[in-house]
């Protein structure tokens, strides 16, 4: 029964009975096919194309690179999500040994090569942007500096690999000469003398393929992808040797995985997936019957036999144009479609299984790549060729620490290169002009850094002891503070500096480096170097400049007395007592609470009738006068409301240190009644 309510349809027989409604029956499907893929039906899809390169002479890409294009789109996420592992002894774009290495800003590595082909300026391992080394040079290449130390490090480790190299580089050379053959017999040599150097096979797999040697060509790929399974073009070439040996449904496999393993889907391996999705699409169409309903065939043959048919794309324009039945050829595509949809979709998904089944294994394939653990190997280093006098700082003589590459390939302590940059913006020993470096936020030097925690574990740990042997000298035992001799400053006052000097550029990175972000500052005496009374500042922000200078936004905070003066490279320390106020109680307490009250209100009316541009200068420097706090009278320093006054009131140093020195809030209060009372009976409000 199910036979004689079916017609089976072969191309061949489409062909012989109807060659007119050829293009006609092709649009409908095709059409149909667009709007399954947008959709995001791609099962559906398949079938229905697989269906019209039945019954067309010649399936259009077009309709292939839909559906390419949409199957791209909606893995493009999951392959954005696909991190590649490089070891920090390999290049962070080829993963292979670095030759002519240089390092990036961020402080990762690779060949010099690969960083002139990476037209995006960004870290393939970290994501980080970089500024390129000249703007659009004629010759990029001269601008491009080596690391002079990793460059020694990986001759001494890596010679045999990086005679491999160059047999490669000779291969490639021939290759792009034509010379085929010759590259093929200089990738063996190479690939001889490093077995585990999965870019040689790459290569050579790309050379037989061009050879039409497809069994050798996927035999190489095969062994690149063993070697280092996270390197998409490996892939790539493995997906061309298939797609040469008409393996076409394996291709469309291995170059999704490829896609999840790049950045981006390149024009190459857009047009080959397309390629192959087209062959297979083909391929597997004309293997197979597709057994359709009889009503729907009639409804094809009706469709396709009407005069002036075209392509789908344009009988919305031709509404008004009617059949010899009375009908609109609008409405008769809508009936077609909805009876293609209704009748059959299932059927030819239950017909194409092999089609089907392509996208099934996308899907897994693409899944595995994403979820995937890749094994993070490390590349082997004779600890015989590891001599620890090689990472030795050219400034400081010791252990390199916290190791940073200038743009001129030279490498340093990072503590040591700011303080010669402190005084003189060039490198120290070949000196070239590195303006803004300190400014460029330069990440550590990952090989150099690696190599010895990895190769020199007890000099690594000596190295860090002695570094925090200093930091906790640094910091010191709460009384030892850094002082910055300039300015008063009063708590919970702003106070903006502009620091250029080179010893206190070099206090101002410490204290932040150490994590106190707080000095000391006190005015300058020409008897003892500075005031006996200082205030404590804390760092909120700072901005640098290209040339070293920055500008450092700060707040007081506790005020100090000096019991004893130091210096500290160059700049000053001292040893300090903390001061505190001395709380009223009783019948004083309730006195204060009354004085201060007073003193506020006639502070506020002297703010009040400044004039305007001195009022605004007052406000852009130190901001509003502070709100009082409640149980003001418990804090160490009093109401902040206080010293803001006492910044702004016309004083001398010696009357601003006494009241600073006070540690009794009457006592203060009373000191600026005085100085109102005083400004007030001359006529200042």
């Amino acid at each position: 029964m199910k036979r004689e309510t079916r017609v089976i349809v072969k191309r061949n027989q489409v062909n012989k009975e109807d060659s007119r409604g050829q293009d006609g029956t092709t649009a409908v499907f095709l059409d149909h096919s667009r709007r399954l893929t947008r959709e995001k039906r791609f099962s559906e899809a398949i079938s229905v194309l697989g269906v019209v390169s039945k019954l067309c002479i010649e399936l259009p890409m077009e309709a292939v690179k839909d559906l390419v294009e949409s199957l791209i789109e909606s893995y493009s996420s999951q392959a954005s999500s696909v991190s590649v592992y490089t070891d920090p002894w390999s290049c962070v774009f080829c993963s292979g040994v670095l030759e002519d290495p240089v390092t990036i800003i961020c402080g990762h590595s690779c060949c010099r090569r690969c960083f002139m082909r990476n037209f995006n300026n960004t870290c393939r391992k970290c994501k980080a942007k970089y500024e390129p080394p000249e703007e659009d040079p004629i010759d990029i290449e001269p601008y491009i500096k080596v690391n002079i130390l990793i460059s020694e490090l990986v001759k001494k480790y890596w010679s045999r690999e990086l005679e491999a190299i160059r047999l490669r580089g000779e291969g490639n050379r021939l290759y792009q000469r034509d010379a085929v053959s010759e590259s093929v017999a200089k990738y063996t040599q190479a690939a001889d003398l490093n077995t585990n150097d999965y870019l040689i096979l790459g290569n050579r797999s790309m050379a037989n393929h061009r050879m039409n040697k497809f069994t050798e060509a996927l035999e190489d790929a095969d062994k690149a992808i063993e070697l280092k399974p996270d390197w998409s073009k490996s892939y790539f070439r493995k997906g061309q040797a298939l797609s040469a040996l008409h393996r076409y449904e394996e291709a469309v496999v291995v170059f999704f995985q490829c896609f999840m393993l790049e950045d981006t889907c390149s024009k190459a391996l857009r047009l080959e997936i397309m390629k192959a999705m087209y062959k297979l699409i083909t391929s597997k169409g004309s293997e197979m019957e597709d057994v359709l309903p009889a009503p729907t065939i009639r409804a094809l043959v009706k469709f396709a036999s009407q005069p002036n048919l075209e392509s789908s794309h344009s009988h919305n324009s031709r509404s008004n144009r009617y059949t010899s039945d009375g009908e609109s050829e609008s409405s008769s595509v809508e009936e077609v479609n909805q009876e293609i949809n209704l009748n059959q979709s299932k059927l030819l998904m239950t017909k194409n299984k092999r089609l089907v089944g392509v996208l099934t294994k996308i899907d897994q394939a693409v899944k595995a790549v994403a979820e995937a653990k890749y094994p993070k190997t490390q590349r082997d280093i004779d600890p015989a060729a590891v001599d620890k006098d090689d990472f030795d700082c050219a400034l400081c003589f010791r252990m390199l620490w916290e190791p940073i590459t200038t743009p001129c390939g030279h490498t340093y302590c990072k503590a040591c290169l700011d303080r010669t940059l402190d005084h003189k913006l060039e490198c120290p020993l070949c000196k070239s002009s590195i303006v803004g470096f300190q400014k460029s936020n330069t990440g550590v030097n990952e090989f150099i850094e690696s190599t010895i925690k990895r190769m020199l574990p007890g000099e690594y740990s000596a190295r860090q002891k002695v570094h925090e042997d200093e930091l906790a000298e640094q910091i010191g035992n709460g009384t030892q503070i850094p002082v910055f001799v300039c300015t008063m400053s009063f708590p919970n006052v702003p106070c903006p500096l502009h620091v250029f000097e080179p010893r206190y550029r070099l206090m101002i990175r410490r204290v932040m480096e150490n994590g106190t972000r707080q000095f000391g500052m006190c005015v300058g005496s020409s008897e003892t170097g500075f005031s006996e009374y200082g205030t404590m500042l804390e760092i909120r922000d700072i901005q640098y400049f290209d040339d070293g200078r920055s500008v450092v936004d700060t707040v007081g905070g506790r005020r100090f007395k000096v019991l004893a003066r130091g210096v500290k490279d160059g700049y000053n320390t001292a040893t300090v007592e903390f001061l505190q106020d001395k709380p009223d109680e009783g019948e004083e307490l309730e006195a204060t609470k009354e004085q201060h009250a007073k003193i506020r209100a006639i502070a506020e009316k002297w703010f009040g009738k400044m004039e305007p541009q001195i009022k605004s200068g007052i406000l852009g420097h130190y901001g509003d006068m502070p709100s009082l706090e409640p149980e003001y009278w418990r804090l160490a320093s009093g109401p902040a409301w206080c010293w803001w006054v006492l910044a702004i009131l016309p004083l001398d140093t010696l009357a601003q240190q006494q009241i600073l020195s006070q540690t009794s809030l009457s006592k203060r209060l009373e000191a600026l009644s005085r100085i109102l009372g005083f400004m007030k009976r001359r006529g200042c409000f």
